[in-house]
């Protein structure tokens, strides 16, 4: 009988845990968005589906690669450089991409954001994320969503930075790898 009330009691706060990680984002003051859901497109209309470096070079031609020593990860880790985007890639995986110029959009859902937009165009969109970090942009200048695969909420994020006039000034989309 005692086994029954302890898987009980155990059966209902995983069922707890799991609905508490689902509405992780909205607890945290921040949107969430799939990861499946983020593109980055050019100017030409090529898009890459933050997958691997080879297939950013075959969306948006070649681009300058740095190698270099990754002191968090171990091994290397590789900068490719664009004008405009930067990506960082580690085994093939890309860790960090950051949107500079205009010649990029970042794609979220069905929207798709330019360095220079107004920030007033993510309210509907991430209407959490830009109460925490928009709604007054003399205090704070930084929208960030949480990425989640399927139901499960990553450790990676989007962050959209604007300057005092709540013009977007760079996106990124990066891997927390503390």
């Amino acid at each position: 009988m005692k086994n029954i009330k302890y898987l009980t009691v155990l059966f209902l706060l995983v069922i707890g845990c799991t609905k508490a990680f689902a509405q992780a984002g909205v607890k945290l003051g921040m949107d969430m968005i799939q990861y499946k859901q983020i593109s980055v497109k050019n100017a030409q209309g090529k898009t890459f589906n933050l997958s691997t470096a080879a297939r950013l070079q075959q969306a948006f031609g070649k681009a300058k690669v740095v190698k270099q020593a990754d002191e968090v990860l171990g091994g290397y880790s590789y900068k490719y450089r664009y004008d405009g985007l930067k990506a960082y890639f580690h085994d093939d995986h890309v860790q960090d991409l950051t949107i500079t110029g205009k010649a990029y959009q970042l794609v979220l859902g069905k929207h798709s954001y330019r360095v220079g937009d107004d920030s007033k165009v993510l309210r509907t969109q991430f209407p959490v994320s830009y109460k925490a970090g928009l709604a007054d942009a003399k205090v704070q200048r930084h929208l960030v969503m949480g990425i989640a695969v399927g139901k499960v909420v990553t450790d990676a994020f989007v962050t959209i930075s604007c300057d005092a006039n709540g013009r977007i000034t760079e996106m990124s989309v990066s891997e927390n790898n503390n």
